[in-house]
């Protein structure tokens, strides 16, 4: 096939690479028959199976996060902010859609909630989902170490050396401003 503007070899849409890309970058138009011509709304609702427990699981495309993608316009977009535009309302651009559910590929407009990072990083703490203790990758010290540190009586100068931590580190064990969830 031929691109119908200069004659070289066509890879999509009857055209040639470098006149697709200048069409692409413009805004393609819609192609009779196209699928991602058709309403969002449409394309949304097929890509949904309901769970036992509500969630309405995308079953399309996802990105490395475990989230669901679908194409709108030019570009992928996160499927659980788009079934949060759709089906509650409009969603600024500084705003994060949070799960209720916990489930990365759920896009139940029930189980989604507006909020900014604070309010995903306070639901995250208050579910146990972040990584704690020496369960983060970040831990240079375990529970057994921690709990040695309170129960020694050297300095926090010559702990902070043995464990190769700072000095202030040892200090928040100590007044419970650190590793407190992992102790208790």
């Amino acid at each position: 096939m031929e691109c119908s503007v200069c004659g070289k070899k066509a890879i999509a849409r009857e055209l040639c690479r470098a006149h697709y890309l200048r069409q692409w970058r413009a805004g393609l138009p819609a192609i009779a028959n196209d699928k991602r011509s058709r309403p969002i709304e449409d394309r949304f609702k097929e890509k949904v199976s309901i769970d036992s427990n509500g969630c309405w699981k995308w079953t399309s495309s996802h990105a490395d996060n475990g989230y669901g993608m679908i194409w709108k316009g030019t570009k992928n977009v996160a499927a659980h902010r788009e079934s949060y535009k759709i089906f509650v309302g409009p969603v600024r651009d500084d705003d994060i859609v949070c799960h209720k559910c916990d489930v990365r590929d759920c896009v139940n407009p029930k189980h989604l909630f507006l909020g900014d990072r604070g309010d995903n990083n306070r639901d995250m703490f208050a579910k146990k989902r972040h990584k704690f203790g020496s369960a983060s990758h970040l831990a240079k010290l375990n529970e057994a170490s921690v709990q040695e540190i309170l129960d020694s009586p050297e300095t926090n100068t010559s702990l902070a050396k043995r464990y190769g931590v700072n000095q202030s580190t040892i200090s928040r064990i100590r007044t419970g401003l650190r590793w407190k969830t992992a102790l208790s």
